[in-house]
């Protein structure tokens, strides 16, 4: 018989970036123009075609840099539905550093290492980052918007100002 641990690995680690992998600084990226945030939340909500029968489903999407929405993958693990989305991507030939990248779900940490891998120039969250999440974000100069239900967007961005 040979013991295993069934541990996350994090024990005994004495500095969180021990446990993180090692990601590329990325070029600043321009920001988006606020206007690309208006009535976003009606627009990811008409994109969501499985989301409407089910009503249950995280979205990640792309928006070019006109402020359409291009591509939406949908996946009930919101890992997965940003995976699908950069997979996407991919196929698609789309230059990444272009337009923005908005996930409905909850904006994690290892969200933030999807985006860096993927080198996305922004990442929009629809809930609030994590103060970790925006140290990561920052440590490696992708732009991070959360896009409040009823505020203004609020940036965490080595470029911190949305042009009109």
């Amino acid at each position: 018989q040979m013991a295993g641990t069934s541990g996350c690995g994090i024990c005994g680690v004495e500095a969180l970036e021990q446990a993180l992998p090692q990601l590329h600084i990325l070029q600043p990226c321009a920001l988006p123009p606020a206007a690309h945030f208006d009535g976003i939340r009606q627009r990811i909500e008409q994109a969501q075609q499985l989301a409407r029968s089910s009503g249950a489903l995280h979205a990640a999407l792309y928006f070019d840099v006109s402020g359409e929405a291009l591509l939406c993958r949908e996946d009930i693990g919101r890992h997965n539905a940003l995976d699908k989305l950069i997979g996407a991507m991919q196929i698609a030939g789309v230059d990444a550093r272009q337009g923005f990248v908005v996930v409905t779900s909850r904006c994690s940490l290892e969200l933030i290492h999807k985006a860096v891998r993927a080198r996305l120039g922004t990442l929009v969250s629809l809930s609030a980052p994590t103060a970790l999440t925006v140290r990561w974000a920052l440590k490696h100069r992708l732009n991070l918007i959360h896009v409040p239900h009823r505020n203004a967007p609020r940036i965490y961005s080595p470029i911190q100002e949305l042009s009109p």
